[in-house]
C-alpha cells in the first residue's frame, strides 16, 4: 500500500466531511496533512513519538509562510476553550500551534 493510500474524504454528518488520520504504523500516512482555504491553512504534522502538531495560520503579509500569490487573510475572531476561566483575544494572532498526543489508556471516540 502506498503512503496515505487509505485516506479518503468521508461524510461525518449532514454538513460535515473530513479525513480520519489513524496514526497506525500498519497504514502509513504522510508526515504532514494540509488543508488550504482562501486566506489560510490548517496543517497537521505527525511526530515520531505519536504526537501531532496542529497548526492554523492565515496568509498575512509579514508572517512566516506568507505567499503573495495566495488570497491574503486575517483573523477577525477566535477563541480558546479551556477547562479554567479565561478568554484571550486572538485577533492579533496570525498562527496558532498545538502539540497533541493521544492519551494513554482506552481510546474514546467522540
Amino acid at each position: 500500500m502506498r503512503t496515505g493510500g487509505h485516506l479518503a474524504v468521508e461524510r461525518m454528518g449532514d454538513k460535515l466531511q473530513g479525513v480520519r488520520l489513524l496514526g497506525d504504523p500498519a497504514k502509513p500516512e504522510h508526515e504532514t496533512f494540509v488543508v488550504l482555504f482562501p486566506g489560510g491553512h490548517v496543517e497537521i504534522s505527525r511526530l515520531d513519538d505519536g504526537a501531532y502538531w496542529a497548526h492554523v495560520g492565515c496568509n498575512r503579509k509579514g508572517t512566516i509562510g506568507y505567499d503573495p500569490f495566495k488570497t491574503a487573510g486575517e483573523i477577525v475572531d477566535g477563541r480558546i476553550d479551556t477547562l479554567s476561566d479565561g478568554v484571550q483575544d486572538l485577533t492579533a494572532t496570525d498562527h496558532v500551534a498545538l502539540r497533541i498526543k493521544p492519551a494513554a489508556g482506552p481510546e474514546q471516540e467522540h
